[in-house]
């Protein structure tokens, strides 16, 4: 396993946090459908899936405590799923409750997430140049991020 396959299941151990772990089937299932709702492969020159979103459904914004956003738009669902960028080769998807990620996103190390819920209405993905990038029905809630900091 990877460092942040690691870090991620350090932090859930050291919180308490109950989490489920998806198997591989539910995991190749899940993906299967984030590709078909957000994923535009015309251009296999791009090597991350956040950089593959559709750009007709995809909102950006950068944010260095993006995940604090992330954790904001998550928290009007009871339970999302975390997953790693597939380029790590880690298959994870972990379903826990809302509240409970924004803990172990405190808690960890910065890394590439991405996070939707079981119906998977939304994708968003925190990457590396602390860019939040959403897709769905995140949308909406990015927009108005972008015009709440730009009143203040």
């Amino acid at each position: 396993m990877n460092l942040v396959y690691n870090e991620i299941i350090r932090s859930l151990a050291e919180n308490n946090i109950s989490y489920y772990l998806f198997n591989e089937s539910e995991y190749d299932s899940f993906m299967k459908i984030v590709d078909n709702n957000f994923i535009n492969y015309e251009n296999e020159n791009y090597s991350f899936l956040w950089e593959k979103i559709n750009k007709a459904n995809r909102e950006s914004i950068s944010l260095v405590n993006g995940w604090k956003y992330s954790c904001d738009f998550t928290t009007r669902f009871r339970d999302v799923l975390l997953f790693l960028d597939p380029i790590e080769d880690t298959k994870l998807i972990i379903k826990l409750n809302s509240e409970d990620l924004c803990t172990l996103l405190e808690d960890t190390f910065s890394f590439v997430y991405y996070l939707s819920n079981e119906e998977c209405t939304f994708l968003m993905c925190f990457n590396d140049h602390d860019y939040l990038i959403v897709s769905g029905i995140s949308t909406q809630f990015i927009k108005d991020v972008k015009n709440n900091l730009e009143v203040s």
